[in-house]
């Protein structure tokens, strides 16, 4: 098998598996650890994988917004466990941020009957799950509908959050890999997320499936040491668990409910 063959091969046996170790491809491939290493260098500097420690996962670039009808129907079990374990952590009498996403519905979702709490928040389907106002106190910004993802976004919000200074921020997010940080394909939703976390007087919280965990897009958010807590669920590859740990990320995982 030639080079170019090989670095096919492994990019496959990765976009499918997502993560592999080293020795695992050189079994698989017949060929040394050295000459896979060499190969995985190579498929990175091409920006096709994200390396790790003892091996390589497949970089996930997500090209295309995700319509908020589709994000809805992705993994609903996941998501409301992770919402439910977010929500144990927000303590009486906290002011939080919330985000625009479905996984940071659920959190509210979670939090409906919790009247000694604020909740600060740009997403829309947020008044939704909270009802009749037997719950939390919900304050939203003004600004620009996006329909895409129902929130609002622009100048205006970005205006009334930066006058804020919230005890909590729970946010959503389209990708989190270790060299980018978190990131978003929308940049008024990412400049909005990133508004949020400046603004966080305390416990930074991405609540994010393992779908999200090493992909990618186009506008960073924010970077991986400005996180305090990921809530995900039992599906974060060994790799990516040790890679936030070490740089300074808790991480808790949650099963489905």
């Amino acid at each position: 098998m030639i080079p170019a063959e090989r670095q096919a091969a492994i990019e496959d046996y990765l976009r499918k598996e997502g993560f592999a170790q080293v020795e695992e491809l050189s079994r698989l491939l017949d060929v040394s650890s050295i000459t896979i290493r060499r190969d995985l260098d190579l498929l990175e500097k091409n920006g096709l994988v994200e390396r790790s420690h003892g091996g390589a996962r497949f970089r996930s670039f997500l090209h295309r917004e995700a319509l908020y009808e589709e994000k809805g129907r992705s993994r609903p079990e996941e998501k409301a466990a992770i919402g439910k374990r977010i929500a144990l952590l927000v303590q009486p009498g906290e002011t939080i941020f919330i985000n625009s996403g479905s996984t940071t519905r659920y959190v509210a979702a979670a939090l409906r009957d919790r009247k000694d709490i604020r909740i600060i928040t740009n997403n829309i389907t947020i008044l939704q799950e909270i009802g009749s106002g037997n719950g939390p106190e919900v304050m939203l910004p003004g600004g620009i509908y996006r329909p895409q993802s129902q929130c609002l976004v622009g100048e205006e919000t970005l205006e009334f959050l930066r006058r804020v200074f919230v005890d909590r921020a729970i946010i959503g997010t389209d990708g989190l890999s270790l060299e980018n940080g978190l990131t978003s394909p929308v940049s008024q939703e990412a400049a909005v997320t990133r508004t949020m976390v400046e603004q966080c007087q305390g416990e930074v919280i991405v609540a994010a499936d393992s779908s999200k965990m090493g992909r990618i897009s186009h506008f960073k958010t924010v970077e991986l040491g400005r996180i305090d807590l990921v809530v995900t669920d039992g599906k974060l590859d060994p790799p990516l668990r040790a890679g936030l740990d070490k740089v300074g990320v808790r991480i808790e995982t949650v099963q489905n409910t």
